[in-house]
C-alpha cells in the first residue's frame, strides 16, 4: 500500500494539464513510443544537466562507480546521455493476481553509439544465433561464447534481457522477467513499441516530453483492465477512474514547477476524483512523516536519506488540487536553492549505496530460496559436507549449488575431499556471483561475506549450524522460535573462502562476532528463514541479536 501511494503521487507529480496546440516534431526515441501503452515517462537528461541547480549532482555522477561501469559497457558517460524514456506495456500474464507490466527502457545518446562495443561488452547473442544454439544445446551443457557480431535484428543478454537498437543513438532494453523458458520465441522489442493509432491516451504526455525536461502520461483505461485481479484501494478508487493522466515539469532559475491533469468522463467523477486526490496527498504526507521519523531515529537528520525524505515531504504537503471542467489538476513547486542543491549533489552516492544494498538483499533472498528448495527435496536444512568422523570438508554453500542453477559446478567437486584438496581448491575462483558482496573488493578471489552462525557440537540453545553436524535440522519443525525470528545467514564483516566450512562462531554466553557495515555504517543485512531480508543495526542489544540467531531459544525479540 505504501509504495502504491508514493508511486501514484510520483506519477502525477511529473505531469501537466497543458496541452500543446501545435505538436512539435517528435525525435525518434519518442516517436516510437506507442500512444496506447500503459504509461510512458521521459527524462531529458541533457537539459537537466545544463541547469545550474544540477551542476553538483552532475559532477558527483561523473565520479561515481555507476558512471564508470556505464562507460565500460556502453561507451557512454552520463554527460553523453541525452534522454531516458521508460515505457510500460500490458503484463505478459493477464491471469496473474499481481500487476506486473512489461518494462522497456530507451537510452538515447548525444552521439552515435558504438554498437559493436555494446554487443561485445554485454556478451550479447544475436537473435538468429540464439535460435541456432537452442536447437543444438543440450541441458547442462555449457553454451559457447557469443560471436559478438553487431548485425542481428535484436539481441539476447544475460539476466533475461532482450536488446535492440532503434537507431544509431538509441538502445532499447526489455527486461523479460520469468520468461526464460520461452526465450527464443520472444519478439524484437521494437515490434512491441509499434502502435497502429496516430493518437491515444499517451499522446499529450509524449508531445510534452519533446519540449520539457520531464513529462509523462498514463493510460488509466488500460491500467485498470490490466489490474483487474489487483484492484486499487476503495478510498482511492475514484481518482483512478480517470481515463488518463498526463503532464510535465518545468525548470526555472530558482525553482521547479509541476502540474498534473487527470481527465474523467464527467464532472461528477471529476469531483469524486478531487476528493480521492486529497486523500492520497494526505496519506502520502502521513507515510512520509513516518519514514522521516524512522530515518532520523536510525541515523540522524543530516543523512542524505533523511534530507531527501524531508524534501519530498515539503513538496507533497504543498501540492494544490482543484477541479477544471471534467478534470482534476494538481500543481506544485519546489525550491532549487543551495539546500536542495547540496541534497542533489549527495544523492548519486546515496543512490549507489542503496543499489548495492538492494543487490546484496537479492543475493540473500536467492540463498534463502535455495535453502528452502534444498529442504523441500531432502526434508532437512542444508549443512556442511562432513566425513565419516564428523570433520567438515566443504561449506554448506557448496551443497546449495544445484539449487542456484549451478549443477555443472557442483558436479566438479569431490565431496569426499576437503575444500583445499588438489581438485577442490581449483574451484574456489569459480565462485558464483550470488556469493559475492556487491561493491566490496576482497584481497583474493573466491571470498564471500555471506555466512551463517555455527555453534559447538551438542549445544542445546543453538544457531542453525553446528560443528560436525552431518545433516541439517529437520526443517521447519525444528525452528521452534519461528522462521520469521530466525537468521539463516548475514553479511559478515570479514570474508571467508566460499567453499571452506567456516562461518561465524556463536556462543550464547559469549561475545558476538563483527558484522556488516560494508554498505551502510552500523548496519548489516540478515536473511531470515521465512524468506525475508532485514537491515539490522549493529547497535542492537546483544540479547536481541542472539535471539535472532538461535532457532530454539524461546526469546521474545524486542528491537527497542
Amino acid at each position: 500500500m505504501r509504495y502504491l501511494v508514493l508511486l501514484s503521487l510520483a506519477l502525477i507529480g511529473t505531469s501537466s494539464g497543458l496541452k500543446a496546440a501545435d505538436p512539435p516534431k517528435l525525435p525518434k526515441e519518442l516517436a516510437i513510443v506507442p500512444n496506447d501503452a500503459l504509461a510512458a515517462f521521459s527524462l531529458d537528461v541533457a537539459t537537466l544537466g545544463e541547469h545550474p541547480a544540477f551542476r553538483g549532482m552532475r559532477e558527483s555522477l561523473a565520479k561515481s562507480a555507476v558512471n564508470s561501469e556505464m562507460a565500460r559497457v556502453l561507451g557512454l558517460k552520463f554527460e553523453d546521455v541525452a534522454r531516458f524514456t521508460t515505457v510500460l506495456l500490458s503484463p505478459n500474464d493477464p491471469e496473474s493476481k499481481r500487476f506486473e507490466p512489461e518494462v522497456i527502457l530507451l537510452v538515447t545518446a548525444r552521439k552515435p553509439l558504438d554498437k559493436g562495443r555494446i554487443v561485445k561488452s554485454l556478451r550479447l547473442y544475436g537473435s538468429d544465433e540464439v535460435k541456432e544454439l537452442e536447437a543444438k544445446h543440450k541441458p547442462g551443457e555449457k553454451r559457447p561464447e557469443p560471436r559478438g557480431k553487431a548485425d542481428a535484428p535484436y539481441y539476447f543478454g544475460i539476466g533475461e534481457t532482450v536488446i535492440a537498437f532503434a537507431d544509431d543513438r538509441t538502445v532499447v532494453f526489455w527486461k523479460t522477467e520469468g520468461r526464460r523458458q520461452n526465450f527464443t520465441s520472444l519478439p524484437n522489442p521494437l515490434t512491441l513499441l509499434k502502435s497502429g493509432a496516430e493518437t491515444g491516451p499517451l499522446t499529450e504526455g509524449i508531445v510534452l516530453a519533446a519540449t520539457h525536461p520531464c513529462a509523462g502520461a498514463a493510460n488509466m483505461v488500460a491500467i485498470k483492465r490490466a489490474r483487474q485481479n489487483d484492484p486499487f484501494p476503495d478510498d482511492l478508487l475514484p481518482l483512478f477512474r480517470a481515463d488518463k493522466f498526463f503532464g510535465h515539469a518545468t525548470l526555472g532559475k530558482d525553482a521547479a514547477e509541476f502540474t498534473v491533469q487527470a481527465e474523467f468522463a464527467g464532472k461528477q467523477w471529476a469531483a469524486e476524483g478531487e476528493e480521492a486526490a486529497k486523500k492520497l496527498r494526505d496519506l502520502a504526507t502521513l507515510m512520509m512523516k513516518e519514514d522521516v521519523a524512522r530515518s532520523i531515529k536510525r541515523s540522524g537528520p543530516t543523512t542524505t536519506e533523511a534530507q531527501l525524505q524531508l524534501f519530498l515531504l515539503d513538496v507533497i504537503e504543498k501540492v494544490a488540487i482543484k477541479p477544471v471542467d471534467n478534470s482534476v489538476v494538481l500543481t506544485g513547486r519546489f525550491d532549487l536553492g543551495s539546500k536542495t542543491q547540496a541534497m542533489l549533489t549527495a544523492l548519486p552516492g546515496a543512490t549507489t549505496e542503496s543499489a548495492l544494498q538492494t543487490k546484496s538483499m537479492n543475493n540473500l533472498k536467492q540463498l534463502t530460496l535455495a535453502y528452502h528448495n534444498y529442504s523441500d527435496a531432502t526434508s532437512f536444512g542444508v549443512s556442511n559436507v562432513v566425513d565419516k568422523d564428523g570433520k567438515s570438508l566443504l561449506s554448506w554453500r557448496v551443497h546449495l549449488l544445484p539449487y542456484l542453477e549451478q549443477q555443472q559446478l557442483y558436479s566438479q567437486f569431490k565431496l569426499d575431499e576437503p575444500w583445499d584438496s588438489e581438485n577442490n581448491k581449483k574451484l574456489i575462483e569459480k565462485m558464483p556471483a550470488v556469493y559475492a558482496m556487491p561493491g566490496v573488493k576482497t584481497k583474493d578471489a573466491g571470498m564471500t561475506f555471506y555466512q551463517g552462525f555455527v555453534g559447538k557440537k551438542d549445544q542445546i540453545t543453538r544457531p542453525l549450524f553446528l560443528e560436525g553436524e552431518n545433516r541439517g535440522i529437520k526443517f521447519p519443525v525444528a525452528i521452534t522460535d519461528g522462521t520469521v525470528n530466525t537468521i539463516f545467514c548475514v553479511e559478515a564483516q570479514n570474508p571467508v573462502v566460499w567453499t571452506k566450512p567456516e562461518d561465524l562462531p556463536f556462543d550464547p554466553d559469549g561475545k558476538l562476532p563483527k558484522l556488516g557495515q560494508h554498505l551502510k555504517p552500523d548496519c548489516f543485512q540478515a536473511a531470515l528463514l521465512d524468506g525475508s531480508v532485514r537491515s539490522l543495526s549493529t547497535k542492537l542489544p546483544e540479547a536481541t541479536l542472539k535471539a535472532y540467531i538461535t532457532i530454539n531459544g524461546g526469546e521474545v525479540i524486542d528491537e527497542n
